[in-house]
């Protein structure tokens, strides 16, 4: 029998749960798992192993487990291996959950890294930096690996990470050379967010090549000097997205020698703005979203636009680009 206080079990596990997968068809993947000297948790990409000792070697459902265990407030809790089954005790009631063979776990990562095969990649201040610039662009529904973090480029003198959700691309320039070993990589949103006092493992996504975000980001931009935004274009914007409401927050940008035209039309109202231009964009109209735009604002200080794409540009070293919905 296993006996832990209840607190610092609870404490363990939350720590572990950024990698326990919510579902799906690999039961082994929403199970806690313990080997006596650790406990892990691990969902097919993001694998999390913490100190615990125990005298258990099984899977146990993580959910549930975590679940009983804040239902409670005694001190100390009991695990055990009845027959078949593991039992929790909180005091005087006792649950039975159904565990997993030792056997069957999913952990495949060494049990310490590889001393001469494998790349490191420290994460310096503007690694970090750029990372936070580039978070916001998440795709709801992942299409391609690149969906499901934020992709790393290593170039020969400076190092590139892209966000992608398929509508738009963040791109964030870092003028940092990385070692030879360090390949191109995603590092997923799970592992990203995990705190780094953890001891976190994580397998790197291979990249196929479709798509090939670099390619994408040149065949998209468009080639004309950035012009700085115009004053007033942020307000422009929370005024289409309070009047779009529950409807998707389409908007028409045309522009002309030296104003840009903002129209929008909802069931709530509608919004016909003209704002002036210091430079002279391409005479070009488009349908683009509001709240994609909306959310890089804040990154870019110009921007440029052309019958495929509306680009944010962020000094030198930040690019956000969306495709048109339509263009003419």
């Amino acid at each position: 029998m296993s006996t832990f206080e209840r607190e610092h079990l609870l404490s363990v596990l939350t720590d572990a749960k950024p990698a326990l997968s919510a579902g799906g068809i690999i039961p082994a993947l929403s199970h806690f798992w313990f080997d006596t000297k650790y406990v892990y948790a691990y969902d097919g990409g993001l694998g999390v192993r913490l100190d615990l000792k125990s005298e258990l070697d099984c899977g146990i459902p993580g959910k549930t487990l975590y679940d009983l265990l804040k239902t409670s407030t005694v001190k100390e809790v009991f695990l055990d291996i009845v027959k078949d089954d593991v039992v929790l005790q909180l005091g005087k009631p006792k649950v039975k959950l159904a565990p997993l063979d030792g056997s069957q776990t999913p952990w495949n990562f060494p049990a310490s890294p590889p001393k001469k095969e494998g790349a490191s990649l420290v994460l310096s201040e503007q690694i970090l930096a750029a990372l936070h610039r580039v978070l916001f662009v998440r795709a709801s529904k992942p299409i391609y690996a690149v969906n499901h973090g934020v992709t790393f480029e290593p170039f020969d003198e400076h190092l590139e990470l892209y966000t992608t959700d398929n509508s738009s691309i963040a791109q964030v320039v870092v003028d940092e050379q990385l070692s030879k070993d360090v390949p191109r990589f995603v590092a997923p949103w799970a592992f990203l967010g995990s705190v780094l006092e953890l001891v976190i493992c994580s397998n790197v996504m291979e990249l196929p090549d479709k798509p090939d975000l670099p390619d994408m980001v040149d065949r998209l931009l468009t080639k004309q000097k950035p012009i700085a935004l115009p004053t007033g274009f942020q307000s422009v914007l929370d005024r289409v997205l309070i009047l779009a409401g529950a409807d998707e927050a389409l908007l028409t940008l045309t522009t002309s020698e030296d104003s840009i035209h903002i129209q929008a039309k909802y069931v709530l109202g509608s919004v016909d703005e003209t704002l002036p231009l210091k430079g002279k964009p391409t005479e070009v109209t488009g349908q683009f979203s509001a709240t994609l735009i909306s959310r890089a604002l804040s990154h870019a200080d110009s921007f440029s636009i052309s019958k495929k794409a509306l680009a944010l540009h962020g000094g030198k070293d930040f690019l956000y680009i969306m495709a048109a919905k339509t263009g003419k």
